[in-house]
């Protein structure tokens, strides 16, 4: 790759940072005439940031104060982050914070959303690709050096990180002069059997415990969704899926068969109901469960 490009490219839009070696490959690609990220995925590898400064920028010509705190939150997030590429709809970028050597990737969308895209490059651009053909785009990547492995569940790599939309969104409440409330974290560490003790503990620590109760090897990777973190990295929210390993296990009073009749009669007064599913107040948060032919198939717990 060009020296002077690579420089370019650290100095304008990873805010200095080196290139991840993974964006050197794809525009080592592109200098020898390849077009596939642009022609078939449309995307554009980013040299400046002139697109994404002048949306913003328009933005404080014409905004609010609230507008303004706005496009301030996005700011402070800009500094842990560097956009390398965008498509006609949204931009990404490396979240250096998360892991500066081999960082994940965050998709930006039109409306201002973020949301993880991969936990590396490979995946991020794998993922983008995916509506236009799996195979196509996996071959490609393997032919520009980037080779990808077994894809999982979208979100089963990333689900153990920080949510960079609610950070984003906390960074607002403080421009504006109204800080959201921080919310404890949970006083126990998380047990790979009490599924209670995940909510609000470190998103490691619960990867930990989730990786022991499925009983997969030390620091496997686990293919499903199973949680969200919050702005710090902690987890917000659980969904327990039904395997051999979880079925008997009990999450907050719940348990995979149960009907609605027992989950009531276990649980207490229902917060609310609905068509097929009924939610709780428990101690470590509200607990929904969800029923097929009057089983209990589903639990979600989120933190209140």
């Amino acid at each position: 790759m060009d020296p002077n490009l690579a420089k370019t490219i650290s100095q304008l839009c990873l805010n200095g940072r080196p290139l991840p070696s993974g964006l050197e490959k794809l525009w080592a690609a592109r200098e020898h005439g390849d077009r596939f990220l642009s022609d078939h995925l449309g995307i554009e590898l980013f040299t400046s940031l002139d697109l994404l400064d002048a949306g913003y920028n328009a933005e404080i010509a014409q905004g609010n104060g609230e507008v303004l705190a706005n496009v301030r939150a996005h700011r402070r997030v800009f500094s842990r982050v560097g956009f390398f590429a965008g498509t006609h709809e949204s931009q990404l970028a490396f979240d250096f914070e998360s892991h500066p050597i081999v960082p994940p990737v965050v998709r930006l969308d039109s409306e201002g959303q973020y949301e993880w895209q991969g936990i590396d490059l490979v995946e991020a651009i794998f993922r983008t690709g995916a509506d236009l053909g799996l195979q196509e785009t996996s071959e490609w990547l393997t032919s520009v050096g980037l080779p990808i492995g077994t894809v999982d569940e979208i979100g089963a790599s990333t689900q153990f990180l920080p949510s960079i939309g609610d950070l984003q969104e906390r960074y607002y409440y403080e421009e504006i002069g109204t800080p959201m409330a921080v919310q404890p974290s949970g006083l126990r560490p998380a047990e790979p059997h009490d599924p209670t003790s995940w909510i609000m503990r470190p998103g490691n620590e619960v990867q930990g415990a989730l990786v022991k109760l499925l009983r997969l090897p030390p620091h496997a990777k686990v293919s499903r969704q199973w949680v969200q973190c919050d702005s710090d990295g902690r987890v917000c929210t659980l969904w327990f899926h039904p395997t051999a390993e979880t079925k008997n296990v009990v999450v907050g009073g719940a348990t995979f068969g149960m009907s609605p009749s027992e989950a009531v009669r276990t649980l207490g007064t229902p917060a609310r109901t609905g068509d097929g599913w009924i939610s709780f107040s428990i101690a470590a948060g509200r607990l929904r469960v969800g029923f097929d032919a009057d089983k209990l198939n589903e639990i979600c717990l989120m933190a209140e």
